[in-house]
């Protein structure tokens, strides 16, 4: 039998894994490349192998947190109707947010001082909000956003999504099932603001 490879996809999916989980449970300082080579029982020139580094392993948690963003809007069926579109938006930013905190931290919170997103990564997180952006100039030439520019309410939703999710991440919200009536409460609120506004 062959040996097995060290550095597959698994290893790597494993090690994203365990940095998020040192990261949520110990802080950006106790993320080591020796300390998750032993979480997940591979050589620290595994890493290397799939990362390139420390900033290549930081780097591809930044990615993967965008990507899943963008796979969670992505999956929001389109509606003609705005209002029902925009709360699945905001709800699915929502769901990403939630189902990987530590990568979300790592796309917005900058726990890692030595990490600077380069022009790759700027793209890739630009590229969630012109998803957005271009959702809402489809709503708008159908004339449903009459009156809204469709620039500014792409940033007004990342400003009200990203504010409750980093309330959420900090427990301001409370239990689950408070947060998500608050989320709901909330977008519907703004949904019948842009209503009046138009």
């Amino acid at each position: 039998m062959g040996r097995p490879r060290i550095h597959d996809e698994r290893t790597r999916e494993a090690l994203l894994r365990a940095a998020g989980r040192v990261l949520a449970e110990e802080g950006a300082g106790a993320v080591s490349l020796r300390r998750l080579a032993d979480e997940v029982g591979a050589s620290t020139q595994a890493i290397y192998t799939v990362f390139g580094s420390k900033h290549g392993l930081i780097q591809a948690m930044h990615r993967a947190g965008f990507e899943n963003l963008d796979t969670h809007l992505a999956d929001v069926a389109p509606d003609p109707d705005p209002t029902t579109h925009l709360r699945g938006l905001v709800l699915a930013y929502r769901a990403s947010a939630a189902s990987q905190p530590h990568l979300y931290e790592v796309m917005f919170g900058c726990p890692f001082p030595e990490f600077e997103p380069d022009e790759h990564d700027q793209r890739l997180a630009l590229g969630t909000l012109a998803r957005l952006r271009t959702i809402l100039d489809g709503h708008a030439r159908s004339g449903a956003l009459a009156g809204h520019d469709p620039e500014v309410l792409t940033l007004q939703i990342w400003a009200l999504a990203h504010g409750l999710a980093s309330l959420e991440r900090s427990g301001a919200l409370g239990e689950p099932a408070e947060a998500e009536a608050i989320w709901r409460s909330t977008v519907d609120t703004f949904l019948r603001g842009l209503a009046l506004a138009a």
